[in-house]
């Protein structure tokens, strides 16, 4: 199975983004973006992530929060509008906002490669790797700039409506769903707000209301892939080339899989789920 952006997508993120590779070169792609964001990658950003998080919950404290309107973008926008590359429209609006970061990024790479700006996030641990001055090796482990430049853009538009509304819906639930492993922490704590690595790892009550956020919530309603080649699922016979749609919404509130679907229950996940019903 492959993504199946729309034609618009496709011009707006770019020929090298990783939501358009298939095969090996997908597999060599996000295996070269990808590595920053591994186990030990985030334990390196753990405290500038924690940094960032409580100082933009307090400049957020007494705010109300419309999430549509915060996890709206132009850019992604921009992916199923008509291709017409006229002022005024989503996709021309697109490729603008496209090019704008395309600019952006390329002042923010320069910056970073000549050492005025230096920080400790997955872009910098991108441009340290795939940098010209970086240790000779084989060239199938480096990215080019363009390439560079199509999947942080990736990134950004993939994860900033998905992530925007999921931090949101997060933050309300558990705000409502304050539990004592919370407390005990803060007790320790007493009065500091910095977390470690272990006791972020050392919350499996959180962990459930995380999980059950991300099945009310559904972040990502429904996606669609393309068939690789033919196959047949409960006698149904899907053809290569065929474009499939999965309804997430509908098996996260399935009643057959999770009782009382509507209401908010993280204690679902004190025993294993049945494959494929937590997408």
């Amino acid at each position: 199975m492959s993504l199946n952006l729309f034609y618009t997508g496709q011009q707006v993120l770019g020929p090298t983004s990783l939501l358009q590779q298939t095969g090996e070169a997908h597999k060599r792609l996000r295996r070269l973006i990808a590595e920053p964001l591994s186990l030990d990658g985030l334990k390196k950003y753990f405290q500038f992530i924690n940094s960032l998080a409580i100082e933009t919950l307090d400049q957020r404290s007494g705010r109300e929060v419309l999430v549509l309107e915060e996890a709206s973008t132009i850019i992604s926008g921009s992916f199923a509008s008509l291709p017409f590359k006229v002022p005024g429209t989503a996709f021309y609006r697109g490729i603008q906002a496209r090019d704008r970061m395309y600019a952006m990024l390329d002042s923010i790479i320069d910056q970073r490669r000549s050492g005025k700006s230096l920080k400790q996030d997955f872009l910098q641990s991108l441009v340290n790797k795939h940098s010209k001055d970086a240790p000779e090796g084989d060239d199938d482990d480096k990215l080019t700039d363009k390439q560079l430049k199509d999947n942080i853009l990736t990134l950004l538009v993939a994860g900033h409506d998905t992530t925007t509304a999921a931090l949101t819906w997060l933050l309300k639930y558990l705000q409502e769903n304050l539990t004592e492993e919370h407390r005990e922490i803060q007790d320790r704590k007493q009065g500091t707000l910095d977390l470690t690595w272990s006791e972020v790892n050392n919350m499996p009550y959180t962990a459930k209301v995380i999980s059950e956020t991300l099945r009310m919530a559904t972040i990502l309603p429904s996606f669609s892939r393309k068939a690789a080649q033919d196959f047949e699922i409960e006698g149904c016979k899907i053809k290569k080339g065929w474009s499939l749609n999965l309804d997430v919404v509908s098996i996260h509130r399935d009643p057959k899989i999770f009782r009382n679907p509507e209401k908010f229950d993280p204690s679902r996940f004190d025993e294993p789920l049945k494959p494929f019903s937590f997408l």
